[in-house]
C-alpha cells in the first residue's frame, strides 16, 4: 500500500469514479480484499468486513481485474516501498 493508504475506484464508460479513501493504515501485513458486484452496486470488503458500498453506472458490463500499486502523479514511492505481494486471486460468478 502506498504509504499504508487504501482507496476504492470504479471505472466505467462514463468516467472514473474515485470512491475515496478507506480509513485505517493498511501497510506492513497481508489483507484479503473483496468486491461483491450486484446490480448497479459494488460492495468493497477488507479482511471480510464491508468497508464501502457505492452505486455503479456501467450497466453491469463485464469486469476486468487489475492488480497494481495505483501510483499517482503526485506519488514519489518507488523501489521496495512500492512492492505488492499477491498470494492468490479468485473470481467466481
Amino acid at each position: 500500500m502506498l504509504e499504508g493508504k487504501l482507496t476504492s475506484n470504479d471505472h466505467s464508460s462514463s468516467r472514473t469514479h474515485n470512491q475515496g479513501p478507506i480509513p485505517g493504515y493498511w501497510g506492513d501485513k497481508f489483507h484479503t480484499h473483496g468486491l461483491w458486484r450486484k446490480d448497479n452496486l459494488s460492495e468493497v470488503y477488507v479482511d471480510g468486513v464491508k468497508v464501502k458500498s457505492f452505486r455503479t453506472d456501467d450497466g453491469n458490463a463485464p469486469q476486468y481485474l487489475v492488480l497494481n500499486i495505483g501510483k499517482a502523479k503526485t506519488s514519489t514511492v518507488d523501489g521496495k516501498a512500492s512492492t505488492v505481494k499477491v498470494d492468490y486471486v479468485r473470481a467466481w460468478k
